[in-house]
């Protein structure tokens, strides 16, 4: 960490975005070593949290190499001062969502770290799309008959939520059939619209799909098919095998559901290393060893604990974003693929995002969200919804 953001430097960083922990700030001056950087600051949380230099670390040394080292971004870590963040919080308070609020910014934190902005390292003729796929499995509980086995996480949280989750279901996203893949595009673009499922932005403003088509003919001087972004996704999804890899990590390092991951929590709680490098490793190699996909319970005290951490790890997949960068040019900053669209060239480029390790300890409170969503399923009325 060679720089030092102090009062001085927070007129150049403007609210993007947040989520509940982390707060994300764009660059607009002209510092070379910020130009096309986004910052991620902490919010203030009750939870023991992990250090920035963890967080950092953590991605580098677990993430990347199991993910895939193309699929993550350069990430680096930068000091940060008391008076920088105050100046920060005040300034921007007036542009973050009111539901969000109530969570200010750690002004005590010491460091942040640095991501490229997506947002505005596009080429002229580009869009940027958000995907928050969710869950690509069903999981798989020890009682037979458990609604689990039918309906999807997603659609019954929706339910949960109040949420009709109409047509869409995200397995479709994850099922390598191009006609439930469109689907699943076609509901959330047009008949079943999602916010946090999907967005897309062009020059780093975002953009609604209501006003895609007029949008996209001026962007890219050319007419295009009325369904051409659900095309372009589609196209992309069925290429890249971003998708497989996160649905095959959600559930190989989540075999045993939460409800025995619960049990072996309670078993061993207060024993459980969270910020040990070290200790991630050592699952990671434990994890890439094992049989998967077997009916086998752990025996003994350092299985159950691999699956309590293998867990946690399958939290973090399920919870990310994916975030498809796509133009008509080729992509200078990345790694990139193609697609063809009516005999046009597509050039993108995938990455997630939001990989950081979850808490621990958050442990039960997985386990009452996902008790509370599936008394909910079992005692209302889901029209006989099966999830494929």
């Amino acid at each position: 960490m060679t720089h030092s953001l102090d009062e001085l430097d927070a007129d150049d960083w403007h609210y993007l975005g947040e989520g509940n922990k982390n707060l994300v700030l764009r660059y607009t001056g002209t510092q070379a070593c910020y130009v096309g950087k986004v910052l991620r600051l902490r919010k203030v949380n009750e939870e023991q949290e992990s250090s920035v230099e963890f967080d950092v670390l953590f991605i580098d040394s677990i993430m990347r190499p199991i993910i895939g080292s193309n699929y993550v971004l350069p990430i680096t870590c930068i000091k940060t001062t008391r008076p920088f963040l105050l100046k920060i919080a005040l300034s921007i308070e007036e542009n973050r969502p009111l539901t969000r609020r109530h969570k200010r910014i750690n002004t005590e934190s010491t460091s942040a770290y640095l991501l490229t902005d997506l947002g505005m390292t596009q080429t002229s003729s580009h869009i940027l799309f958000e995907l928050k796929p969710k869950w690509g499995f069903k999981p798989r509980p020890y009682r037979e008959g458990h609604i689990k086995r039918s309906v999807c996480r997603y659609c019954m949280h929706m339910h949960y939520r109040g949420l009709h989750p109409g047509i869409y279901c995200p397995l479709d996203l994850y099922s390598n059939d191009s006609s439930r893949i469109r689907r699943a595009l076609d509901s959330l673009v047009n008949v079943y619209p999602v916010d946090k499922t999907l967005k897309a932005s062009m020059g780093g403003i975002p953009f609604s799909f209501n006003d895609r088509v007029h949008l996209l003919d001026n962007h890219f001087d050319a007419p295009l098919s009325p369904h051409f972004m659900e095309l372009l996704l589609e196209s992309i999804i069925m290429n890249d095998p971003i998708l497989n890899r996160l649905r095959y990590l959600q559930s190989t390092l989540d075999e045993l559901d939460i409800e025995y991951i619960h049990t072996l929590y309670q078993k061993y709680k207060g024993h459980l290393v969270k910020d040990d490098i070290g200790v991630w490793e050592h699952v990671i190699e434990c994890y890439e060893r094992r049989e998967k996909y077997t009916d086998r319970l752990p025996s003994t005290a350092e299985e159950e604990k691999q699956r309590i951490y293998e867990y946690v790890l399958s939290m973090t997949f399920k919870d990310c974003s994916v975030m498809i960068y796509t133009s008509t040019e080729p992509i200078d900053l990345f790694t990139y693929s193609t697609v063809i669209i009516d005999d046009r060239t597509y050039y993108y480029s995938v990455k997630l995002i939001d990989i950081d390790l979850k808490d621990l300890d958050k442990i039960p409170y997985w386990f009452n969200l996902d008790q509370s969503i599936v008394r909910y399923a079992i005692h209302t009325p889901l029209n006989n919804k099966h999830c494929v």
